[in-house]
C-alpha cells in the first residue's frame, strides 16, 4: 500500500504544484513527466506541464534580459521551452476539449510562437466554453489590435476590451488599449475622456498622461 502511495500520479502531480509554487520549474516539469508516465490520460499534468515549460522559459528570459547581445543558443533553448509547452498544451486540450483554460493556455502559447491565426482561434475557442474568461478576451483584444487582419467584424478589438470592462472595471490595461484604439483612429474626444478614466484609476500612469497631453494639443 506504501509503494502504491508513493507512485500514485495525483501525489507526484501534487509534488509537481509544491516545486513549481516554490519556482523550482526543472523539478516541477519532471514530476509531471513522471505523472503522465503513470496516468497518460491526465489531462491536468500536461496542462501543468505546458505551464512548467512557459514559467521556466519566462526564467531563463529574466536571468538574461539584461544582455543586450543576442544569443543564439538562447534563443534556440527558449523556443525549444515553447515548443514543449504547445505540444503539452495540445495534449491537455485533446484529452479535456470542454475546458476553456486548455483552450485558453494553448492561445498564449500559439502566440509566443507568432502562429496568430492559432492564437485568435483557440482565445475564441476558450470564450465559446466561458464567455466570462476575462484574459482571454483581454488577449484576443491584444492579439487583434497588433493584427487587425485577424478580426472577423470592425472594432472587435474594442468589443473584447469592452468585456474585461465589464467583468472589471478597474482593469487599466484594458481601457487604456481601449483609449490608444480611438486616438489612433483620430477620435479624439472620445480619447480625452477615455484616458481621464484611466488617469481616474491611476494618476501616475505615465503613458496616459502622455497622450492625454498629445490629444490635448491635437484639440
Amino acid at each position: 500500500l506504501f509503494g502504491e502511495l508513493l507512485s500514485s500520479p495525483e501525489l507526484i502531480f501534487q509534488e509537481g504544484n509544491a516545486h513549481f509554487a516554490k519556482g523550482n520549474y526543472q523539478e516541477a516539469i519532471k514530476a509531471y513527466k513522471q505523472t503522465i508516465e503513470l496516468d497518460p490520460t491526465f489531462s491536468g499534468a500536461y496542462a501543468n506541464l505546458g505551464n512548467g515549460f512557459r514559467a521556466l522559459s519566462i526564467h531563463i528570459e529574466s536571468q538574461n534580459g539584461r544582455n543586450d547581445d543576442f544569443d543564439p543558443h538562447l534563443d534556440k533553448l527558449l523556443r525549444e521551452h515553447k515548443q514543449l509547452a504547445l505540444a503539452a498544451f495540445e495534449q491537455a486540450t485533446e484529452l479535456s476539449p470542454t475546458r476553456a483554460r486548455n483552450h485558453f493556455n494553448l492561445g498564449v502559447a500559439y502566440a509566443e510562437l507568432d502562429r496568430i491565426e492559432n492564437a485568435a482561434e483557440s482565445y475564441r475557442k476558450a470564450l465559446a466554453l466561458d464567455s466570462k474568461h476575462l484574459n482571454a478576451h483581454y488577449n484576443l483584444g491584444v492579439l487583434l489590435q497588433e493584427n487587425p487582419q485577424l478580426m472577423k467584424k470592425p472594432d472587435e478589438q474594442l468589443s473584447c476590451y469592452s468585456n474585461v470592462l465589464q467583468l472589471d472595471t478597474h482593469h487599466v490595461s484594458a481601457r487604456l488599449n481601449m483609449c490608444n484604439v480611438v486616438y489612433a483612429r483620430g477620435d479624439f474626444s472620445l480619447a480625452e475622456r477615455c484616458y481621464g478614466d484611466v488617469l481616474r484609476l491611476d494618476s501616475d500612469h505615465l503613458l496616459a498622461l502622455g497622450n492625454m497631453v498629445a490629444v490635448l494639443q491635437l484639440r
